[in-house]
């Protein structure tokens, strides 16, 4: 992904996760994607600077994945104080609520290394066509070589039998703020 494509890639994202049980419990969206931009546009931002910012998306951002390398999963203090204006943009008073399901997820992270599937998503007009697999593809190959696991956090029931076609096998449980809808670990060991 180059720089040119973070905002329309944020939009697709906005649009992939407006439905998200999850992202909609903690801020409370009622299906308005549009506020879910601000959020993307920082969680690309975040990566794009970096050396190997495993960002992956299709010639028209139809389609994005977020990866992160093993061990680079931690986001630092003054990046969470600088995207503090863009996740109150997104989730407004559900900002407390999206910290506490964030800190749940992150105390249940694995902790061997492996490659971090943070979001996969095609925008609405675009799911069924295979482009899911094709933003996803590219790092389980590199999973393989490097002989890495890949772990991910399903939010979505229906998505499950997608993830099992890549050779995510869920992974226990994960112990979430009351109200918070289920979240299904998942862990693909390399082949």
């Amino acid at each position: 992904m180059r720089n040119s494509d973070a905002d329309a890639s944020a939009r697709s994202l906005a649009d992939a996760f407006g439905d998200d049980p999850v992202m909609g419990w903690a801020g409370k969206f009622n299906d308005n994607r549009e506020r879910l931009v601000p959020l993307w546009r920082l969680i690309i931002n975040f990566r794009i600077g970096k050396l190997d910012p495993l960002l992956f998306t299709t010639e028209d951002n139809e389609a994005n994945a977020v990866w992160d390398a093993p061990g680079d999963t931690d986001i630092a203090t003054i990046d969470l104080v600088k995207g503090l204006p863009s996740m109150l943009r997104s989730f407004r008073t559900g900002v407390p609520r999206l910290l506490r399901m964030i800190h749940a997820m992150d105390e249940a992270h694995p902790k061997e290394p492996h490659y971090y599937l943070l979001a996969i998503g095609v925008s609405h007009a675009h799911q069924g066509r295979g482009l899911g697999s094709a933003v996803i593809q590219p790092m389980l190959d590199r999973c393989d070589q490097e002989g890495l696991p890949a772990y991910l956090e399903n939010t979505k029931p229906k998505n499950e039998a997608f993830y099992a076609r890549h050779g995510f096998e869920r992974r226990g449980t994960l112990d979430l703020p009351a109200g918070c809808p289920s979240v299904m670990p998942m862990w693909r060991t390399p082949r």
